[in-house]
């Protein structure tokens, strides 16, 4: 029941303690350590992950807690008194907010994982966002472009010339991610083998090499 667990001998044994436990959780809100307010909390856990996690990890979980959570009334709740309930109401302004279904899901995943963490350091009993109903995400499909649209894609790029251009022109020539393409290094280029290096990837599963064409070469 949530993490706890025990071996018994019989299932009479089994279902009194399922219930024991059960009934223990559905009383363990307001029962934690910390009475520091949830806006509090995350502005410190903020700080811990940008050193303790990838860095797209703060780029992405920053503007969440910053621009939809400190400002809910959310933030002023005790951590000991945070209940699903809250969170619930929480999830229904993000969905009245009119921002994307992702960008929803994002900050459902930030402050899960920040309730995890607190959670493990043992400032509340058990986290509030077990049970909670997430939004509904939504389906998109992806938009590929012919050769027609990327060429005049590229073209509006060169006229433009500012280094962001630059970088536009770059994705487009390797495929690789914006973030890829943020984190690359003049190192990670061998001219030679006319290729590019990705070792700074969203996953480790995404460390590997991209053919360059003669366009990106120039345009490096």
């Amino acid at each position: 029941v949530g993490t706890r667990s025990r071996t018994v001998d019989s299932l009479a044994e089994a279902r009194r303690l399922r219930r024991q436990y059960e009934n223990e959780r559905e009383h363990s809100f307001g029962q934690g350590t910390s009475r520091e307010p949830l806006g509090s909390y995350l502005s410190r856990w903020l700080e811990v992950v940008k050193v303790s996690h990838a860095p797209g990890s703060y780029r992405a979980w920053e503007p969440s807690v910053r621009l939809r959570m400190l400002s809910h009334r959310i933030a002023r709740i005790p951590l000991n008194e945070l209940t699903p309930n809250d969170i619930q109401q929480w999830v229904l302004s993000l969905a009245k907010s009119g921002n994307k279904s992702r960008t929803q899901h994002k900050d459902c995943e930030c402050l899960s994982a920040a309730l995890n963490d607190a959670l493990d350091a043992g400032l509340i009993a058990r986290t509030p966002f077990a049970g909670v109903r997430r939004p509904r995400r939504e389906r998109y499909e992806p938009t590929v472009w012919n050769s027609a649209q990327v060429r005049t894609f590229l073209e509006a790029c060169k006229r433009d010339g500012t280094r962001y251009a630059q970088v536009l022109r770059f994705i487009a020539y390797t495929g690789c991610r914006v973030s890829e393409a943020y984190n690359a290094l003049e190192t990670d280029v061998d001219f030679e083998a006319r290729t590019v290096r990705i070792r700074r990837g969203k996953t480790e599963a995404s460390h590997r090499h991209l053919p360059l064409i003669s366009e990106a070469i120039d345009l490096i």
